[in-house]
Formats: structure tokens, C-alpha cells, sequence
């Protein structure tokens, strides 16, 4: 059995196009519920020469973007492990700190773990993300925690927080930046379409793109993604619908809608787009276009259907 080949199902991939992923429903609908029945033996194939670096199991979290990001000045530090270290928060770090916002924490660890602790909490000194009080999501060198974690272990009413955030690990650790956010979801894709020869760039305020050709048309389907590589000065980037028949449209540029931003990728959903330019997709033009607040460039866009 070919589990993830585009026969049986198709895998998801990340927005570097280095890492594939199966789920385990996946195999479950070709190999069977019962897995005692799937065999002993987990092989990798491709239809080009291969090189497979590792291979791991862990439960599906959330991969986070964040926008309008608000940077915790100067904190910079490191420790042993089960070592913290103390930062007072300033206000604007206060002030961001809201429903829906995530903790973004750059760091290094031995183990790979990071996580919160809040020693002023009124409910107590308290881990958050450590894997007992929830867990910290934690890919390519950052960790997040959210808004609800940290209210979850430490109350509701943030002002019983305390004033300090400090980061520990269970091995020694290395914290280079913390910014706190709205929280955005980032999508892995698969039955991915590549709108060929889609480069371009324009100054702040200007607006810059081409015809969707049918593939992209025909790609653009309840739970599609749109996923645009690019660089901007302010970090944002949005599409506009210069065609649509509900009138000339930005979406996902933080007045109608969001775009999900992480590492140079901007998202934007289908549902987005339908949302301010029409459940009818035939009446949102041929003509899709990027736009941002500073200067800025797209390298590549692609279209692919989000995992659910």
C-alpha cells in the first residue's frame, strides 16, 4: 500500500517544501483501522531520486504565524536547565497580551523545549507549555503559548498575572527574542497548483500581478489555501481582487481579513477572498494581485487544499 502518493490520498507539505506529512487517518483508510494489521515495516518512496533525513510521530498542533507583531525589547538570555530567568514586561507587551495573541519565543535548547513561567501569578508560580500545564508549540526554533494557555493556568483576568515572564527548558537554553502577537494558523497542503511564473514587485501602496490561469481557477475550492512567498519591509503582504464584481478589493490585509504571515509566506483562504468578494468565485475576476504597506516582492504563489 501507497499511503500519501495522490492515489491514496496525497501528503501534506510544509511552505519550504522540505518536510511531507500522513496522518494517521490517512493510513487508517487504506491500511485499515485495525492497526496491528498495517505490517511491522514503514518504507519511503518518491517518483524522483530521494534522501529521507529522519522520520518522527508526534500529535498535530498548530503551526503559528503572527501579525502586527509587538517586540519584548532586550530579552535576550540563557540558563541552565530547569534554570529561569526574570523580565519585567513592559506595557506595550501588556497592552498585546489579549484574546487570540500567542507568545513567539526564538531560542535554542539541548532538548528542544521551551516554555513560559510566571512566577507573580496570583493562582501561584506557575509552568506554562511545559507539557503538564498545556504544552508549548515548537518547530524551527521558536515556541509558542497562547493567550488562553497562559489564562487557563493563571486566571482570567490577566492583571493577576504578575509583571514578569521568564522562559525555562529541562536542558540548557538559549532565548534570543520573544514577541507576542495575534495568533494566526499557518496551513500544511497537499493537491498543491503553482501559479507559473508568478514574480513580480512594486512599491508601498502598489499593486502587481497577473491573469489566474484555469488550473488556479479550477484550484480555488471551499478549503483551498492561497500561499505567496515574499519579502516586504513591514513583514506584511495581501492579495487584491481588482476585477471583482463586488467592487475593487483587498483581502487579508487586516481591514478585511488577515493574512497568516510566518517566515516570509503569507496565507489566504478561500473563504477569505469569498467572504468580501462573493460566495461565486466566477464573479471575483481573472485578475489576482499582491499589494503591501512598504516595498516589497513575491517570488511564488501556489494554491493547495489546507488539512483538515
Amino acid at each position: 500500500m501507497r499511503v500519501g502518493d495522490g492515489t491514496n490520498s496525497k501528503a501534506y507539505i510544509n511552505n519550504s517544501k522540505n518536510v511531507a506529512q500522513i496522518t494517521y487517518e490517512q493510513i487508517a483508510e487504506f491500511c485499515g483501522e485495525d492497526k496491528a494489521a498495517w505490517g511491522t515495516t514503514l518504507q519511503c518512496e518518491a517518483s524522483g531520486a530521494w534522501e529521507v533525513y529522519s522520520v518522527r510521530v508526534g500529535t498535530k498542533s498548530p503551526v503559528y504565524g503572527l501579525s502586527n507583531p509587538v517586540e519584548f525589547k532586550d530579552y535576550a538570555c540563557k540558563a541552565d536547565a530547569w534554570a529561569q530567568k526574570r523580565f519585567d514586561m513592559p506595557q506595550e507587551i501588556v497592552d498585546a497580551l489579549v484574546p487570540g495573541s500567542v507568545v513567539e519565543v526564538s531560542y535554542t535548547s539541548e532538548s528542544g523545549k521551551l516554555w513560559l513561567v510566571m512566577p507573580g501569578a496570583a493562582a501561584g508560580w506557575m509552568r506554562v507549555g511545559d507539557g503538564t500545564n498545556g504544552s508549548a508549540v515548537s518547530y524551527n526554533g521558536k515556541s509558542y503559548i497562547t493567550y488562553e494557555q497562559i489564562a487557563e493556568f493563571c486566571g482570567e483576568d490577566k492583571s493577576a498575572w504578575g509583571l514578569t515572564m521568564q522562559c525555562e527548558s529541562d536542558t540548557p537554553w538559549e532565548v534570543y527574542s520573544v514577541r507576542v502577537g495575534t495568533a494566526s494558523t499557518m496551513n500544511m497542503l497537499n493537491n498543491i497548483v503553482e501559479f507559473k511564473d508568478f514574480a513580480c514587485k512594486a512599491d508601498a501602496w502598489a499593486q502587481n500581478g497577473f491573469d489566474m490561469p484555469q488550473e488556479i481557477l479550477d484550484a480555488l475550492v471551499p478549503g483551498s489555501v492561497i500561499s505567496v512567498k515574499y519579502t516586504s519591509e513591514s513583514g506584511k503582504l495581501w492579495l487584491v481582487m481588482p476585477g471583482a464584481a463586488a467592487g475593487w478589493m483587498r483581502v487579508g490585509d487586516g481591514t478585511n481579513g488577515q493574512a497568516a504571515n510566518s517566515d516570509g509566506i503569507a496565507q489566504i483562504t478561500y473563504e477569505q477572498i469569498a467572504k468580501f468578494c462573493g460566495e461565486d468565485k466566477s464573479t471575483w475576476g481573472t485578475v489576482m494581485q499582491c499589494e503591501s504597506d512598504t516595498p516589497w516582492e513575491v517570488y511564488s504563489v501556489s494554491v493547495g487544499q489546507a488539512a483538515k
